[in-house]
């Protein structure tokens, strides 16, 4: 009897075991592939090892926003002169100007064929008061050794005259130049310009397109457009009359 019972009890104990086994098998085949992988902890560079998982980071401050400046309001007193209000093509002194620029352009466009400056006074002055650019200067220096026996200059203070003297005065040597060339005459870039030629085309008024003209006492300011550029002329009013005193191209239209 005794024998019985132990090999029911030896009996319960194997089939406890198989159960357990069994339990344990079927688990292991229902984990995640991504779960038996061993976790490899990162390394940071230099050999030491992160744990996993990773220490908790010590809060740094806090940074409180600075809020945004407003800009000053803008200071409702005007500091600069107000300019004077456009003249009217109807005013004498704005009929003036634009008969002394248009005797300009016809002064300028006579001289492109004859080379004759003469008469240049009659509409442009060296201000002294007013600069040339530093485009116009550098030339005037540039030329100034070709071209000095040529004609009489004032090189104290050159201003717009004396550029536009200086300017038709090498174009003529240029193109003297070009003839001689021409005719077989050996001539060398070394010793002066050569070209571009004398205009030989009629002589046609200019299309001017006065845009502003706005006079500042005994100075002028006007822009117009001559199809080629639109340009700012600065003018000073004489006992002769008025005369240009500057002239900037503004815009050019090519």
């Amino acid at each position: 009897m005794k024998s019985r019972i132990n090999i029911a009890i030896a009996c319960t104990l194997a089939f406890s075991v198989l159960w357990l086994i069994y339990i344990i098998m079927t688990n292991r085949s229902t984990v995640p592939k991504q779960a038996m992988v061993a976790y490899i902890p990162p390394s940071t560079g230099s050999g030491q090892i992160i744990p996993y998982p990773p220490p908790s980071l010590t809060p740094g401050p806090i940074r409180t926003l600075q809020p945004t400046r407003v800009p000053p309001s803008p200071i409702a007193v005007s500091t600069a002169t107000p300019l004077p209000p456009p003249l009217g093509a109807d005013t004498e002194d704005a009929r003036q100007v634009i008969a002394v620029i248009e005797l300009g352009y016809e002064l300028k466009s006579r001289a492109a064929r004859t080379f004759d400056t003469s008469a240049f006074d009659t509409a442009y002055v060296d201000d002294v008061s007013t600069d040339l650019t530093a485009e116009q200067s550098a030339f005037v220096q540039r030329v100034i050794p070709f071209i000095k026996d040529r004609l009489p200059l004032n090189m104290s203070k050159p201003g717009l005259l004396t550029y536009w003297k200086v300017q038709y005065a090498y174009w003529q040597l240029g193109a003297e130049r070009l003839e001689r060339q021409r005719l077989g005459t050996p001539v060398s870039p070394q010793d002066g310009p050569i070209g571009p030629p004398r205009r030989t085309d009629a002589v046609l008024k200019a299309d001017l397109r006065f845009d502003n003209i706005r006079v500042y006492g005994d100075r002028a300011e006007v822009v117009l457009d001559d199809g080629l550029a639109l340009r700012r002329f600065h003018l000073v009013k004489l006992t002769e009359g008025w005369r240009i005193t500057q002239e900037i191209a503004l815009q050019v239209h090519f």
